[in-house]
């Protein structure tokens, strides 16, 4: 209960009850003065009667009495409210203050946690595009090495069957050659064969007497040697006729039975590579068991020559060289090997006549001259280099400058 107490110029009551509901604001007059809280101290309704010439004393201090205010001071005043409901309302502010700051703070929390997570999505994505760049760079190199190396392969396989078929060219060309030069040695030969046998009775006896003998075979090699041997002499008296006759006896002669030419020629691929590779020795017994398979392929035989050269082995080389010409008279490299050969196992004039059949029997003059000239400057072997040279003063004897 709240008692207000006013002055009775005011027209009002002396004592009068509130309550802190709200109908006593609205019931209460606009001109109201200041409230104050106090114990009720009259039970009584009534109104007092106040003699106008005698106004009551002004309240005592403790009853908390105010100065009166003017009525348009009193009519600004807002309506008074019970202190509970004030401290309601101001907890009710409080309380709403909060709840809005702890909104607020909730919002910039939920802001930030969307950016750091889009920021991360974002982040993820470009490491994923990265990987899926690099992956496609792996993927398109990989292939690009993969095209490169089948094009290189299909390249290697085109040359090599290129070579092969430039191989079976020159082959056909060679036995074509051959067989040509055959049937016009024969001819030759019968015509300059009681010429040839007049000379042979009149060549010294010296010269047969540093022949050295042959070695053994099915076929009747120490006659086919011996005119190989006739041939050397006739060079070093650079007797033409002489030669040519000899040429189409030797050609004349039964040559070896041919083998299977496949399995010689793949055992000949093999001696040639292991040469290249500087394996000699077992380039010898492969090229020797191509000459096996094949005893009447003059290449394979000449190859034997060469390998035994390259190996050290200059009686075997020999040996290999005195059997290719007999299969073929008028092939040059054999006659080139032999001459290597000659110049390391029985002398220099030997091996000057062989270099010089080699030239004479060239399809490549230059070619000759140059592989001689070679010999004579390049050669490990200083009686090769000498033989060479000699045999140089003869083909060539004005080389040019």
């Amino acid at each position: 209960m709240f008692r207000a107490k006013i002055y009775p110029q005011l027209g009002m009551p002396i004592d009068s009850e509130l309550t802190d509901s709200p109908h006593d604001s609205r019931s209460r007059p606009a001109a109201a003065s200041t409230w104050t809280q106090g114990p009720a101290t009259t039970t009584s309704k009534a109104p007092i009667s106040v003699d106008p010439s005698h106004p009551p004393s002004p309240p005592a201090p403790s009853a908390r009495f105010e100065e009166p205010l003017s009525a348009p001071a009193l009519a600004a005043l807002p309506p008074a409210k019970p202190p509970l409901v004030a401290e309601a309302l101001k907890s009710e502010g409080l309380a709403t203050a909060t709840a809005a700051k702890t909104g607020a703070q909730t919002k910039v929390i939920a802001a930030l946690a969307v950016a750091l997570m889009i920021a991360a999505f974002g982040g993820y994505l470009y490491v994923s595009s990265q990987r899926e760049q690099e992956h496609a760079a792996v993927l398109a190199r990989q292939e690009a090495e993969g095209q490169a190396r089948r094009d290189a392969e299909a390249k290697a396989a085109q040359a090599a069957e290129q070579a092969r078929l430039a191989e079976e060219r020159a082959r056909d060309a060679e036995e074509r050659a051959k067989s040509a030069q055959q049937g016009k040695g024969q001819e030759e030969a019968a015509r300059l064969a009681p010429e040839a046998e007049q000379n042979q009775v009149e060549e010294p006896r010296h010269q047969l007497a540093s022949q050295s003998p042959a070695p053994a075979s099915t076929l009747d090699t120490s006659s086919a040697e011996s005119l190989i041997r006739q041939m050397l002499s006739a060079a070093e008296r650079k007797n033409d006729s002489e030669l040519t006759a000899l040429l189409g006896r030797i050609t004349a002669l039964p040559k070896p039975v041919r083998g299977s030419r496949k399995t010689a020629r793949a055992l000949n691929a093999d001696g040639l590579a292991q040469l290249r590779d500087g394996a000699a020795n077992q380039a010898i017994g492969t090229l020797r068991q191509a000459v096996e398979a094949d005893p009447g392929d003059v290449e394979i035989v000449d190859n034997l020559s060469y390998a035994s050269i390259k190996a050290g082995d200059y009686k075997s080389a020999r040996a290999a060289g005195f059997a290719a010409l007999t299969i073929a008279p008028s092939r040059s490299s054999a006659w080139a090997n032999l001459g290597i050969a000659l110049a390391e196992t029985e002398g220099e004039n030997q091996a000057v006549a062989a270099f010089a059949n080699a030239y004479r029997f060239t399809g490549d003059a230059p070619k000759s001259i140059a592989y001689l000239e070679s010999l004579s400057q390049n050669d490990s072997s200083l009686k090769v280099r000498a033989a060479a040279k000699r045999a140089l003063s003869i083909v060539a004897p004005n080389p040019p400058a």
